[in-house]
C-alpha cells in the first residue's frame, strides 16, 4: 500500500523529493497535518515520512521470519515501525524500511495509522 500502485520505494514516487513528504530536518522540521502533501496511487498520506508508525508486528529478523507468523511474534520485545519520520534521511522513508522499538517508547516522530480489510 505505501508503494502505491506504481510500486515505487516512496509513497509519493521513484525518487527522494522533500517537497512531496515531510522528511530531512532541515526542511520540514516537526510533524506536519495529515494533509500537508498529496497522497499516493491508492490516496493514502504520509506512508513516507511524517511520522514512524506502529505495526502489529514484533521484530524478528527477515531470515527468521515465517511467512504467516500467526501470533506475530518474534524472539523479541521490540515492535516494528515503518515510514521513517519528519527528521529522518531519505534512507529512512523508503516503504521497504523498519525500525524496532521496546513498545512503551514515546517520541515525537512516532505515530500509528488506522487500517481495515478492504473487500
Amino acid at each position: 500500500a505505501g508503494r502505491g500502485p506504481e510500486g515505487a520505494p516512496y509513497s509519493f514516487g521513484f525518487y527522494p523529493d522533500r517537497t512531496k513528504g515531510n522528511f530531512g530536518n532541515e526542511f520540514q522540521a516537526g510533524v506536519k497535518a495529515v494533509d500537508s502533501f498529496s497522497p499516493n496511487g491508492f490516496g493514502l498520506y504520509n506512508m513516507s515520512g511524517n511520522v514512524w508508525e506502529w505495526v502489529d508486528d514484533w521484530f524478528a529478523f527477515y531470515n527468521k521470519a515465517v511467512a504467516e507468523n500467526k501470533n506475530r511474534r518474534g524472539n523479541s520485545n521490540e515492535k516494528l515501525l515503518r515510514g521513517g519520520s519528519w527528521y529522518n534521511s531519505a534512507y529512512y522513508v523508503n516503504v521497504g524500511m523498519r525500525f524496532k522499538l521496546r513498545p512503551d517508547v514515546k517520541l515525537n516522530s512516532i505515530g500509528f495509522r488506522c487500517a481495515w480489510n478492504v473487500p
